[in-house]
């Protein structure tokens, strides 16, 4: 049930508070969390656009290996259909809405944001599968 919520909300494109009920985590914690990814939007892009303008730009900083083989998980994966397979090879759309399951769920770990994935280990919810996951889409 959480997992066609999160989905519903993600393709609805939707904007969701995160709630936990702690008092500090909802005063302090979330509106530094938007501050500094506010930030670090604007520092990556060095452009004085919107916050709304500029996560449209965010797939620009998925990058492609020479490991990809083109099996399409991603886009197939990708809840809003942000990415097109043009010569068996991922194209992003500028709809991303930074949930990274494509970096996640790539088979040969082909798929890198920013850099930063590079040896990062790819995260999988040990109750999900991908098969779940492709039948959401």
């Amino acid at each position: 049930k959480k997992l066609e919520d999160v989905y519903e909300t993600v393709k609805a494109r939707r904007y969701r508070e995160v709630n936990s009920g702690n008092v500090f985590f909802n005063t302090i914690l979330v509106p530094l969390g938007k501050l500094y990814y506010y930030l670090t939007l604007r520092k990556l892009t060095n452009a004085p656009l919107p916050v709304s303008e500029l996560l449209l730009w965010m797939d620009s900083y998925f990058h492609l290996t020479g490991k990809c083989n083109g099996c399409g998980i991603c886009s197939r994966i990708c809840p809003v259909s942000n990415i097109e397979m043009v010569d068996d090879k991922p194209t992003w759309q500028h709809r991303c809405e930074q949930c990274c399951a494509c970096v996640q769920w790539c088979p040969k770990e082909a798929i890198l944001f920013n850099g930063k994935t590079v040896t990062g280990k790819r995260f999988h919810h040990p109750d999900v599968k991908i098969s779940d996951l492709l039948r959401q889409n």
